[in-house]
């Protein structure tokens, strides 16, 4: 009994899809976050506003870059873009997963935003 490869391959673009949808998912389980972020116990003390205005921008950047990728894989083919889109996260996981401290303003004694 022989396997076809295409189902196979049908297989393969299943995983990748779902790994993708994981990856894209991650903008949208912002409320996971937002609690860590507003209570004072998290390290970070922001307000309401201030962590709404910082899903507004990861939205904002998230439809800008869809726009360009969009256009990107027209050119050059889906493969390329879906790789990119699934490095994309891993790397940004990744590189503030190695820092063990961030800047707050309170941290900044220049900054009159915080007086």
């Amino acid at each position: 009994m022989s396997t076809n490869p295409r189902v196979l391959n049908r297989w393969v673009i299943v995983v990748g899809a779902l790994m993708m949808q994981l990856a894209l998912g991650a903008i949208y389980a912002w409320s996971a976050f937002t609690k860590l972020l507003i209570e004072s116990a998290g390290g970070y003390d922001f307000t309401a506003s201030q962590a709404a205005w910082v899903f507004s921008a990861s939205l904002a950047v998230f439809v800008i870059v869809m726009v360009y990728a969009g256009r990107w894989q027209a050119r050059i083919g889906p493969r390329p873009v879906a790789l990119l889109g699934g490095a994309s996260p891993w790397v940004r996981d990744t590189s503030s997963a190695a820092c063990s401290t961030l800047p707050t303003c309170s941290d900044c004694r220049e900054c009159r935003a915080c007086s």
